[in-house]
């Protein structure tokens, strides 16, 4: 597993907040390097150019999820809820990380790597999900009937819209995150 130095840390949280706020074309190097602290230079000796830092910038943030979801157990019935919780807040949170600008306009202007995130985070969020959900349904957490895989399906696609409020209907009730989760997970975990 890679590690970042303090450096790369910098550079990636510094991009991660200027992307964030003004998505990928409008982000200079030269802004990414001031907010840094470092030369245009040293940032291209550390990354080979700003696509290549908003991809590890992804792969650090599925690094965090997937570190999260490696510390939680699936097979104790009585911390089953709270910790499938944690695992969609953790992912939730992370992927708010990028925001729907930045999202967009990969879209727009990389539309290649916008294509390889979308999927790659449906892979890895979809994965933990039924792999916790099949875990939680070997051990009695999950109720019989409950298909993992869909079950997976429609907890990711809530994830992602807790992630990104900005693409839920504006004129209408948005519930919080607890709420939603609630909701869905009454609907899958035995009480």
């Amino acid at each position: 597993m890679r590690t970042f130095t303090e450096q790369q840390r910098r550079i990636l949280d510094a991009s991660e907040e200027l992307f964030f706020r003004y998505g990928f074309a409008r982000v200079t190097t030269e802004e990414i390097a001031r907010n840094a602290g470092i030369s245009k230079k040293t940032l291209y000796n550390v990354f080979a150019s700003k696509s290549d830092i908003v991809s590890i910038a992804y792969i650090r943030a599925a690094r965090d999820v997937r570190d999260t979801y490696r510390t939680l157990t699936f097979d104790d019935v009585s911390a089953y809820r709270k910790n499938i919780s944690t695992l969609l807040e953790t992912a939730s949170t992370t992927l708010a990380r990028f925001s729907m600008p930045l999202l967009e306009d990969l879209q727009t202007h990389e539309p290649r790597l916008h294509a390889r995130f979308e999927l790659a985070r449906d892979r890895w969020l979809y994965g933990m999900l039924r792999d916790a959900l099949t875990k939680g349904q070997m051990v009695g957490a999950i109720r019989p009937a409950v298909q993992p895989t869909i079950a997976a399906a429609v907890l990711a696609r809530l994830t992602m819209a807790v992630a990104h409020p900005d693409h839920r209907p504006k004129d209408g009730y948005v519930p919080t995150l607890a709420t939603m989760l609630r909701i869905v997970l009454d609907g899958v975990i035995r009480p």
